[in-house]
């Protein structure tokens, strides 16, 4: 989980045995933050988490994050994030 960043640059993030109901990234209050190159396996639930209203401000770069059940997901109740 990242919360109040800014300048915010990740690239290649992916996890292969993802937890279920846990989004492998979650961002917070990063505007303008660049997510590139990522990839999800099939096996992932949420790859990438916001508060809602929050990922109209994110770049999502060269993602294959397509083949998961929820690529993206708004909400302000899902405060669950990798930490790894």
């Amino acid at each position: 989980m990242v919360v109040h960043a800014s300048s915010l640059e990740l690239d290649h993030v992916t996890r292969r045995k993802p937890l279920q109901g846990v989004p492998v990234v979650r961002l917070e209050d990063t505007p303008g933050a660049i997510l590139r190159d990522s990839r999800a396996f099939p096996a992932t639930e949420i790859f990438l988490s916001t508060n809602t209203g929050e990922q109209k401000n994110i770049i999502l770069q060269g993602k294959r994050i397509g083949k998961c059940k929820h690529p993206t997901k708004e909400s302000g109740d899902d405060k669950k994030g990798s930490r790894r």
